[in-house]
């Protein structure tokens, strides 16, 4: 039996039209097919059957039959033959909406019960939720364009609302890192029920970094980025350009630089803690990766306040060689022992060079933590003991809460540029040791 509102009526002259169209040597294939789908909602036919019997997509079916509903034969480009009066076709129904409550209806159940089914049953393969999907199709259920006339109906009633966007730069490597991908969690965290709409740009030049539209328009109430200080400069002044009434105000994450709001940490008091570890259990020569020079000037800040010698630790950056990751460790460790052959302690710019590290010394002969300690910073990787237990110690980054701060100040930035700064905790594990004899 055909569903309520499924089938259509025509009449003795469509019927004529449609059946010449679709039997018609000359008639463009389309349109044949069209005249195919519409014959056969009139025998009363599920647009299921349809299209599988036609290889058409539900979809297509139940776009033909509202066209013809609406135009009839005009829908086709057909001329409108003029019934007679005793062959004029019942009226069709207006289109309705397509709504839950309307596929609740034709599949008799209540309106809670297909919510849970389109919504929240992807794995519910029963015939009760087979039946509630085919109907939607049939139907042209489309939840996304729901969703979206619910929102600019809130939209159109929300004082003050133009700004309610939040753009973010995040780099490439975002959704495959575990560092950028927890910071990414805790803004959308506050995001997802905010009212906000992220806008998302991956990052790597500077053509990745141009504003969108949505800028210029005056939509965007923040931009948050994780940049570098000297790319974050460059965000700035791309903003700059903008007329102060529409300009967002720009937030560093882990990154500052006058004159935009920030979310950070204080890398220098870190700093100086790390160092103060090593220096308590004796070592007196170091080496490490400069990532954040913030961070290396807290250690120097520790070994001057100790009175001891600046060269004690020998820094430098990654060096660019191409290679693999393993490979630019290697040459990067190479010279610093070179410029440190004494060297008990190495501080890694984060977790990952802090596990490559260790395997590299210990293939080398330097047993980790007794010939050499190794310090991690981010908490984002570990180094699973015999016990499963993380063994590498490292700084743990507060990173989701990191994000979350940044969702916040992008949603409240206030008109002053302000800094809010959060802890970070040092974990003291087993690859660090008192220096050796």
């Amino acid at each position: 039996m055909a569903r309520p509102g499924a089938s259509l009526v025509l009449n003795a002259d469509e019927t004529q039209a449609l059946g010449a169209l679709a039997e018609g040597p000359a008639s463009p294939p389309p349109l044949a097919r069209a005249a195919r789908i519409l014959l056969l909602l009139a025998e009363g036919r599920s647009g299921v059957a349809i299209a599988r019997a036609l290889a058409v997509s539900p979809q297509t079916v139940c776009a033909w039959r509202m066209r013809f509903r609406q135009r009839r034969l005009a829908a086709l480009e057909l001329p409108a033959a003029a019934p007679s009066p005793a062959a004029q076709p019942a009226q069709d129904p207006a289109p309705q909406p397509v709504t839950l409550q309307r596929i609740a209806a034709l599949v008799g159940v209540h309106k809670s019960t297909v919510h849970r089914v389109l919504q929240h049953g992807g794995d519910d393969d029963s015939p009760l939720a087979q039946r509630i999907r085919i109907a939607a199709y049939e139907l042209g259920y489309r939840p996304g364009a729901a969703y979206a006339v619910r929102q600019g109906v809130r939209r159109r009633f929300r004082p003050g609302d133009a700004r309610r966007q939040v753009l973010c730069f995040l780099p490439a490597c975002s959704f495959r890192s575990p560092y950028h991908l927890r910071l990414w969690t805790g803004i959308t965290d506050v995001l997802a029920d905010s009212g906000y709409d992220l806008l998302l740009r991956l990052a790597g030049g500077l053509i990745d970094r141009q504003l969108p539209a949505a800028v210029a328009r005056g939509e965007v109430a923040a931009v948050i980025t994780s940049d570098t200080p000297s790319w974050l400069g460059v965000v700035q002044g791309m903003l700059a350009g903008q007329p102060a009434e529409r300009r967002p105000a720009l937030i560093g994450l882990l990154s500052a630089i006058p004159g935009a709001w920030s979310v950070h940490l204080d890398f220098h008091g870190l700093g100086r803690q790390v160092m103060g570890h090593l220096l308590d259990l004796g070592h007196h020569r170091l080496i490490a990766i400069e990532e954040r020079p913030e961070l290396t000037a807290g250690f120097r800040a520790e070994l001057a306040a100790r009175g001891l010698d600046p060269g004690a630790l020998q820094v430098c950056h990654m060096v660019p060689d191409p290679g693999t990751a393993e490979e630019r460790l290697a040459s990067t460790l190479a010279r610093l022992q070179a410029a440190q052959p004494q060297a008990t302690a190495f501080l890694a710019p984060n977790d990952p060079i802090a596990l490559l590290a260790v395997r590299h010394f210990t293939a080398q002969g330097l047993a980790v933590p007794t010939a050499m300690s190794v310090v991690g910073f981010d908490g984002t990787h570990a180094l699973p003991g015999a016990d499963g237990a993380n063994l590498l110690t490292s700084v743990a980054l507060p990173l989701e809460e990191l994000g979350q701060a940044a969702a916040r100040l992008a949603m409240d930035p206030g008109p002053v540029p302000r800094q809010v700064l959060l802890p970070a905790t040092f974990r003291v594990r087993a690859t660090t040791a008192r220096a050796p004899g």
